[in-house]
């Protein structure tokens, strides 16, 4: 929503009492300032920055700290990459259903170079990921 609208996902978080979490159908969102329906309609997502295979970080590492400091906590939309800077959010999307989510990137990994990333089980939840295999992801980096 907020790179359709061109918007930063800070400043439609901020407005919204919501998180990076899928939205539920129907929810309410206040835009940070009034949008040209015009404009609106030519904005598209940006191309995939890249696609691969994800894993689901194992149940062993909630509560550890991950390579940003932070606890890893199964219930946020967080994720690890080799590259990417700290908090970059990203939209992950699973091509064999097209469901999509937000999540921000917490830690390095994953240490395969066969995979792409690592998703927390959350995320994995939301895009109906089997967490005991490695599926194929599309990432898109946001404004």
């Amino acid at each position: 929503i907020a790179a359709r609208y061109g918007f930063s996902l800070d400043a439609l978080v901020s407005n919204n009492a919501v998180t990076t979490a899928p939205l539920v159908p129907g929810t309410m969102l206040m835009l940070p300032r009034a949008v040209d329906p015009a404009q609106a309609a030519t904005r598209t997502v940006p191309p995939a920055l890249d696609a691969g295979l994800a894993l689901v970080f194992p149940d062993v590492m909630q509560g550890r700290a991950t390579a940003s400091g932070e606890t890893y906590d199964p219930l946020q939309f967080t994720a690890s990459h080799r590259d990417l800077p700290f908090g970059t959010v990203l939209l992950v999307t699973n091509p064999a259903n097209g469901r999509s989510t937000f999540v921000r990137v917490a830690d390095r990994g994953p240490v395969s170079q066969a995979y792409l990333m690592e998703l927390s089980a959350a995320a994995a939840m939301a895009l109906d990921l089997d967490p005991n295999n490695a599926r194929a992801v599309e990432i898109r980096a946001l404004p």
